[in-house]
């Protein structure tokens, strides 16, 4: 008998009913069966769910880093180029001479001095955004540009706070203040950095330079585009220096939310009545200043997800 033969033998006795009934399935079997197809379903969907919610979250926290990242850049570099053109003017021949031979030449030659010193001084501030700079020697001899203000009577090179910090760091940064020179009551609110400085022949420090700073040049720098979020700056004495968060609540609760926090993660969150927050954070070194960008979380989600 051929192979043809014989399958058709075998497709004549095929049976479909019999072997359902020797199958032995009942109602629960298929019952069940359903239900942990359904369950498989459920815990693929559950799981791709999870991943898919994982990879959202470390996206949307690497986008908050990301930005917040490139505010530290620009005010870290911003701090360094100060620094640079405090060590050139501070050690600049111009100053120097000014301070060491002041008291070694007559009237009319301290004249040509101080004069071409304020020329200098008035160059420096007119290629750095119109600065404000002030060199004070210690025996209280001052050269100061056209951009500069008279110092207000708390100013004391002695503070001890400052002279710590000189000696760590070169500099003392300091926002709007009792403590600080306040110009004058319609003066533009300011940032001031001031940076002790040493004859060039001795290696004793002669006195400190000060380098005031109108705050708008940082509002351009940490300025959001159209608003998207909001930021905060806080110095290393916790001092707000920059916030264009016009809720002055929610400013509150920030802070006293951050005072509760002992990690140093650049990221976490905050909620507040039915919002979300999303706050990345960096340090600018040079400066001990932390910056805080403030993201809604649920538009960052929804631009995301875009």
């Amino acid at each position: 008998m051929g192979w043809s033969a014989i399958l058709a033998v075998r497709l004549q006795r095929f049976n479909p009913k019999r072997i359902w009934k020797q199958l032995k399935i009942t109602p629960k079997m298929i019952t069940g069966a359903i239900l942990l197809v359904t369950l498989a379903v459920l815990i693929s969907y559950s799981v791709s769910y999870l991943i898919f919610k994982n990879s959202l979250i470390k996206n949307i926290e690497e986008y908050s880093i990301d930005i917040n990242n490139n505010k530290v850049k620009m005010v870290e570099n911003y701090f360094r180029d100060m620094d640079m053109l405090s060590y050139t003017i501070g050690y600049s021949n111009w100053i120097q001479q000014a301070l060491i031979q002041r008291d070694f030449i007559n009237a009319y030659e301290r004249y040509q001095i101080e004069k071409n010193t304020k020329h200098f001084l008035n160059c420096m501030s007119q290629i750095n955004d119109g600065i404000g700079i002030m060199i004070i020697s210690k025996e209280n001899t001052r050269f100061t540009n056209s951009a500069f203000g008279e110092l207000n009577q708390y100013y004391n090179m002695e503070n001890e706070y400052w002279y710590d910090e000189f000696l760590k760091f070169g500099k003392v940064i300091e926002p709007d203040s009792e403590q600080n020179y306040l110009l004058q009551k319609d003066r533009f609110a300011s940032v001031s950095l001031i940076y002790s400085f040493k004859n060039y022949l001795s290696l004793e420090i002669m006195g400190t330079l000060i380098i005031d700073i109108d705050k708008s040049k940082f509002e351009e720098m940490l300025a959001s585009d159209n608003n998207q979020y909001n930021t905060i700056v806080l110095d290393k004495k916790q001092r707000v220096i920059y916030n264009d968060i016009h809720d002055e609540n929610f400013v509150e609760f920030f802070l006293s939310d951050l005072n509760t926090k002992t990690d140093e993660s650049n990221v976490r969150y905050l909620n507040t009545g039915d919002s979300r927050y999303i706050i990345a954070s960096g340090l600018v070194d040079s400066a001990g200043w932390k910056i805080f960008s403030i993201f809604p979380y649920s538009q960052v989600e929804k631009e995301m997800m875009a």
